[in-house]
């Protein structure tokens, strides 16, 4: 780790790490707990009843405009209790429990594939929950949206301890490469961009030698996808929503192998990678693992204890959120789990901002992160909008350099989260509710975002 002198002190310069190995596949939960939430936050309707029996591939629920959610196994449908989202807030779920056979549904498939049109194909794969971004609005709901110009696949990973997106210039070459070319098809006339980390360049460049490549440094910042896509499009900070409207759409490389896959065999992706690290392990282990996993499989299966004290994050250690239930199922947003010893855990406090700037200099898009996060901490959401708390990329080194100890990174998603609340909740008028400010975002995995118009 390098790092730069700020009046007497150092700020941290965060290199990814470049750790290989082997992925490991875990054998089935008995029981797996699927939210029924969109990544959007849209909630799903159930189609299934406790008691019902469901092989894997199933849709079990769904949402209008929306690709339905699938059962990871075939087993019976159990009653469920409330389920919690990373954040910690409560939305229903299901639960179910494996059967002695894990029966596939009948594929679904073109009937035609080499006739198929890109609307057909695209059709499939939102049946197949491949393609999970919303449809885009019926005419005179809202202004149309703009063709897509440039599609980005980011095999790149978002924090030095997880390595999920990149395994797919490695070990994984095949499915990105399956995964492009059904993108190709969908994508029509757009540009196809492949960002990749500098150190697998020549891997990738050999592999995929038709496709655009665009190169992110070492550095934990150039990894960043907001930045990253901002690169892309030539223009400031954008958020998925904004890059959407500049006709730039972003995909994950393992989003990309998913729609491959469902493409060629007809079935919906089922399983998920998922970065492990823990004091116990040599180094951290990526695994494959069927969705809706709790987390307590997860940690069985590699041999992780969790003491008293110890935190069990989704995530890494800058960006990730802790979790008070340990069996907190795996989503399709979950490319890392961090088990952080209690002696190393850190732990924030409520103490008053003392205005040493660090914060503000170390924020990649120059937010005046002590003021923001004052409003927020006193619930002045508006203000922090005001402020630009819209701008964050939940990069998390404000907190990380923070000698006060404040928990900026949770005080920023707090606003951001209760202003669109809020304005979710205000009665629709002809005057906007408030400052505008783009949508809220996350890691792309599973992202609400418009389809590619015709």
């Amino acid at each position: 780790m390098k790092a730069e002198r700020f009046f007497g002190l150092r700020n941290p310069r965060i290199e990814m790490n470049d750790w290989q190995g082997e992925i490991c596949t875990l054998p089935p939960p008995a029981k797996v707990r699927l939210p029924l939430i969109h990544p959007d936050g849209t909630e799903l309707e159930p189609l299934v009843a406790p008691g019902d029996r469901v092989v894997r591939g199933q849709p079990v629920a769904t949402a209008p405009d929306h690709a339905p959610l699938h059962a990871p196994i075939a087993g019976e449908v159990l009653e469920s209790g409330p389920l919690y989202t990373p954040a910690g807030e409560q939305t229903r779920g299901l639960e179910l429990s494996m059967a002695e056979e894990d029966l596939w549904a009948r594929p679904h498939t073109l009937a035609e594939p080499d006739l198929a049109t890109p609307d057909d194909v695209r059709a499939l794969l939102v049946e197949l929950g491949a393609w999970t971004w919303a449809t885009p609005p019926a005419p005179g709901d809202e202004a149309p949206l703009p063709a897509v110009d440039a599609v980005a696949v980011l095999a790149i990973d978002q924090e030095p301890e997880i390595a999920v997106q990149r395994r797919f210039l490695m070990e994984l070459r095949a499915e990105l490469s399956r995964g492009l070319s059904a993108l190709a098809r969908v994508a029509g006339n757009a540009r196809l961009v492949l960002v990749v980390p500098e150190s697998l360049q020549d891997e990738a460049r050999g592999a995929f030698p038709d496709v655009e490549l665009f190169q992110v440094g070492s550095d934990y910042l150039d990894n960043d996808w907001r930045l990253a896509l901002a690169r892309i499009a030539g223009t400031g900070n954008l958020t998925r929503a904004a890059a959407r409207q500049a006709g730039l759409l972003a995909i994950t490389a393992e989003e990309a192998a998913c729609l491959g896959l469902s493409l060629e065999e007809g079935q919906p992706g089922t399983e998920k990678l998922v970065t492990v690290s823990a004091r116990s392990l040599p180094q951290p282990v990526t695994v494959r693992t069927r969705m809706g996993t709790p987390v307590n499989h997860l940690l069985a299966q590699l041999d992780i204890a969790v003491e008293e004290g110890d935190r069990v994050v989704f995530g890494g250690r800058l960006r990730g959120e802790a979790q008070f239930d340990l069996d907190a199922p795996v989503t399709r947003e979950t490319d890392g789990l961090t088990v952080i010893p209690a002696a190393d855990a850190y732990c924030p406090a409520e103490a008053p901002c003392i205005n040493c700037g660090r914060c503000v200099h170390i924020c990649p898009v120059r937010i005046q992160v002590n003021l923001v996060s004052r409003y927020a901490e006193f619930a002045l959401v508006e203000e922090a909008f005001q402020q630009g708390a819209h701008a964050c990329i939940e990069c998390g080194l404000c907190g990380y350099v923070c000698p006060a100890h404040r928990p900026l990174l949770q005080y920023m998603r707090f606003a951001v989260r209760r202003y669109h609340e809020a304005l979710a909740a205000a009665p629709t008028t002809d005057e906007p509710a408030g400052p505008e400010a783009p949508e809220p975002d996350s890691e792309p995995a599973g992202e609400s975002t418009p389809a590619v118009t015709a």
